[in-house]
């Protein structure tokens, strides 16, 4: 028995076949996940018209992670990586370096970092952002400073009313 699926293998047609679902409901923005994708699926969004965030995998990272990642930079790697890999593709519209990272400071050092080395180096006019969790540090975070397009992470049902209040109007 062949499996096809997981999170970033799969066939042309399974992929397609999930795009295609999230198309039929008039979704026209998704943000992929924590890790780059299958590549079928950016020549897919881009085929399809879909608006896409992608984001290298650095989630749920505390003071350690990033004070590791500031010494050994392969945070830093797979983000160049990722856009190099992905700069062509039309329907990437945003590059997203983290994904509810604990420590606000350090994650603030980071992304201005990598936001930085993105404009100055391989500047590609994509804006930069984050998915920042709404209870670390909300409306308050300085994270989001560092970024291009504010992001949070916002869970509904059981947690929104914890969370709803606290998150700034964006508009």
């Amino acid at each position: 028995m062949r499996i096809d699926t997981g999170r970033t293998i799969g066939s042309i047609e399974r992929i397609s076949d999930d795009l295609s679902t999230i198309k039929d409901l008039n979704v026209s923005f998704l943000r992929t996940a924590h890790y780059p994708n299958h590549p079928y699926t950016y020549l897919l969004t881009d085929r399809m018209g879909l608006a896409v965030a992608e984001e290298i995998p650095t989630w749920w990272f505390d003071a350690y992670h990033f004070a590791d990642q500031k010494q050994r930079r392969i945070a830093d790697q797979m983000w160049c990586e990722m856009i190099f890999r992905d700069y062509n593709r039309p329907s990437i519209i945003l590059w997203s370096g983290t994904n509810e990272a604990i420590s606000n400071e350090r994650r603030r050092e980071f992304l201005t970092r990598i936001n930085r080395d993105l404009k100055q180096n391989y500047y590609d006019g994509r804006l930069v952002t984050q998915s920042a969790a709404t209870d670390r540090g909300g409306p308050d975070d300085s994270s989001m400073k560092a970024v291009d397009v504010a992001g949070w992470t916002m869970y509904f049902g059981l947690f929104a009313e914890d969370h709803i209040t606290k998150v700034p109007a964006m508009f």
